[in-house]
């Protein structure tokens, strides 16, 4: 039973090891002399690894010991040692015997630390111990209602004793083996960047206007931070005749770590053209470095209750000139054509906006689709073909995004 668990064991983690092109970071060989970690119900607990190279989220992963309990786990980042702010959150699987994969969001992660952590629905031995030499940390604690929405910070979680080494690793694609980056806007510290910026809390402010050349997929909004530890989240939003626009994508909410910080968003397909990237802070700081020689920018703001929904629309903003901010967009160029997706080049959403019901003028053939809001939840799903249309009535006033699952997205108003 032991030999046919570990063929099991190794064939799964080879298989992982393929498909991540090898950026699988954590603890993923154990004993298996029957010995194990106990762990509490309703408890986050997890270690800290190190990525070295830049990938695409697949899955968060752990060794099981069959023992039934349901699990979920979570991925947080570093500031300074400890796990700071949430990145992304699993699905909830079962702990079955040996591997375990819990799927999640495509997000692009970063070179740096990383906090793994599990939560389990009932008391038992859920993993293995870890095989000795495995990478060792020490283990940071939370009491949490399984199934509730993991903690969006851990700087609250406290310190359990010694190091220890769990079996829990993420399995990821590196970044060279993904599409080229089309990244745009001030993805580096430059000279001129030497100012701080008494940023105000509760106001959405830009940076200059970004031009992006050539169509791609938009991954996260990004900045690099001067490790006030406030909290921040970003927008992006289109260009009209040199101002900003519409609402295209708004990020999850981040820590202000020393460093690029990486807020990711629900993929979206972002054609070539001038785009508007905006943050707000949850407290006043020099949250990042300023470009006080850019003077011929323009700079667009609003006030914006921290963790309210970004505005819709910006053409009411104000605005002022004279500077520049360290963000940029994470966009992997594209490189699928018209026919990859079988759609014409005609492919749009009608009536825009729309109170009642939307059409896909341009398709070819039925498609599945799922309509997300700017937050990323899934509000509607299902099938429409040529000639059908999508009842919205139902849905909030607000920016949507219809996503096909040829891979095609296209953007709507709810009026």
């Amino acid at each position: 039973m032991k030999k046919m668990y570990l063929l099991y064991l190794i064939t799964s983690l080879a298989f992982i090891s393929l498909n991540a092109q090898d950026c699988t970071i954590g603890n993923t060989i154990v004993n298996n002399d029957g010995s194990g970690n106990f762990s509490n119900s309703n408890l986050l607990s997890g270690v800290k690894f190190t990525l070295t190279e830049e990938g695409l989220l697949n899955s968060i992963n752990m060794i099981g010991n069959n023992t039934g309990a349901q699990v979920q786990m979570a991925i947080y980042n570093d500031n300074n040692g400890e796990p700071d702010a949430l990145i992304a959150t699993s699905e909830i699987g079962v702990v079955t015997e040996g591997l375990v994969t819990l799927s999640a969001p495509n997000y692009r992660l970063l070179v740096g630390d990383y906090w793994v952590f599990a939560i389990f629905d009932e008391n038992g031995i859920h993993t293995p111990f870890a095989a000795i030499g495995s990478p060792r940390s020490q283990v940071y604690r939370q009491g949490h209602v399984f199934g509730n929405p993991m903690p969006n910070r851990g700087s609250a979680f406290v310190t359990y004793g010694s190091e220890l080494a769990l079996p829990y690793f993420v399995d990821l694609t590196c970044s060279s083996s993904t599409p080229s980056a089309c990244n745009i806007g001030n993805s580096e510290v430059t000279p001129e960047f030497t100012g701080g910026n008494n940023f105000v809390a509760n106001v959405l402010l830009s940076s200059k206007k970004v031009t992006l050349t050539e169509s791609g997929t938009l991954n996260s909004i990004n900045m690099i931070g001067n490790g006030t530890g406030a909290q921040v989240q970003m927008a992006l939003y289109d260009d009209e005749n040199g101002v900003p626009n519409n609402l295209i994508a708004t990020s999850s909410v981040g820590a202000v770590i020393g460093g690029h910080i990486a807020l990711p968003v629900t993929p979206i397909t972002l054609p070539a053209s001038d785009y508007w990237i905006m943050a707000v802070y949850d407290t006043d700081g020099d949250h990042v470095l300023k470009n006080e020689n850019a003077r011929d920018s323009r700079l667009y703001y609003q006030s914006v209750t921290f963790g309210d929904t970004m505005p819709v629309n910006a053409s009411g903003f104000f605005d002022f000139g004279g500077a520049d901010y360290l963000y940029y967009l994470d966009i992997s160029c594209s490189t699928l054509s018209n026919d990859d997706f079988n759609i014409n080049d005609t492919l749009s959403l009608f009536p825009n906006p729309s109170s009642t019901n939307i059409f896909i003028r341009g398709l070819k053939q039925r498609e599945a689709y799922v309509m997300y809001n700017t937050l990323g939840e899934k509000v509607l799903e299902g099938y429409i073909e040529k000639h059908e249309s999508i009842n919205v009535a139902s849905i909030k006033t607000g920016l949507y995004f219809v996503k096909l699952n040829s891979g095609q997205s296209l953007k709507f108003i709810k009026d």
